[in-house]
């Protein structure tokens, strides 16, 4: 019996100690979510077709500005970056967290002079968002970069239009903005609704050329980054496109042990109440022996 009172002590004390170490035994998959910085790449077609008179009667610009200046004000924990493209692509900004900048930028870009156009290619600032892609992940390698791209889709350059596929891989998620109508509209050589020195003619004629909207070359470059595409028709609804670029959780699944303490704990109380009642009946033999005596 004592040899046996011994071994219910040590497992007491032993388990005691597995109580307080808490080990772990195996592994389990266990959900997890965790909130991450959002870095956001803005790429603005600042072609002259993007003054085409087609949106709300006003130039496609107007409206492209407006939505992204409200999509930074939506997201005031992200970061963002520019680049804007015409004849050629400039990074108008770096990753930046000062919203305040972001916002002057994009308000005081300009479409480009008629004189300098030279013909129109979405893919003309690829080069520039690989780069730019490749910097902002050395600047946030924990962080979650995002792409949108911005424009009517129009190409009147010649030649064969190259893919957006080598951004894909670079970015978690974003959208490409559409604006205009396939029916097109007409340019002021002035810019805006500034109607004193006519339209853009074609060519030497006396008819203004009209600007078209191409939605199928906007869906291709959407489809290119694993994005999608929206069609910018009206005022308003900016709100679901920031809050889609601007999730900054990310669920996943991570290793952790099997926690035992419950059952340590069980087999404590088991052992515990076993001594306890063995403790008592000592007590009640002792009392009998000195009655008895």
């Amino acid at each position: 019996m004592k040899g046996l009172a011994v071994l219910r002590r040590v497992g007491i004390a032993v388990l005691l100690a597995l109580i307080v170490i808490r080990p772990d035994f195996g592994t389990t998959a266990v959900e997890t979510t965790s909130a991450r910085q959002v870095a956001i790449v803005l790429v603005v077609d600042r072609t002259k077709s993007m003054d085409a008179l087609d949106v709300d009667e006003g130039p496609r610009f107007d409206r492209l500005r407006t939505d992204l200046i409200e999509l930074v004000r939506s997201l005031p924990e992200a970061s963002f970056a520019l680049i804007s493209f015409a004849t050629e692509a400039t990074v108008e900004l770096p990753l930046t967290s000062d919203l305040a900048i972001v916002e002057q930028r994009l308000a005081a870009l300009d479409l480009e002079s008629p004189l300098r156009a030279d013909g129109s290619r979405l893919d003309r600032p690829l080069e520039k968002v690989v780069g730019l892609m490749q910097q902002t992940i050395a600047q946030t390698p924990d962080g979650l970069v995002r792409i949108v791209l911005a424009g009517d889709g129009e190409n009147t350059e010649s030649g064969s239009q190259a893919s957006y596929a080598p951004v894909r891989r670079l970015i978690s998620d974003g959208v490409v903005l559409g604006y205009g109508t396939e029916d097109g509209g007409r340019m002021t050589i002035a810019g805006g609704t500034d109607l004193s020195q006519g339209y853009i003619p074609v060519g030497g004629s006396d008819r203004p050329a009209i600007s078209r909207f191409d939605p199928r070359n906007l869906r291709t470059v959407a489809d290119e980054l694993g994005v999608p595409f929206v069609h910018r028709d009206r005022a308003g609804g900016i709100d679901a496109v920031a809050t889609r670029i601007g999730e900054d959780t990310v669920e996943g699944s991570a290793l952790s042990g099997r926690e035992l303490t419950w059952l340590f704990a069980m087999l404590l109380l088991i052992l515990a109440l076993i001594e306890l009642r063995a403790s008592w009946r000592g007590l009640l033999s002792t009392a009998r022996d000195r009655v008895r005596s």
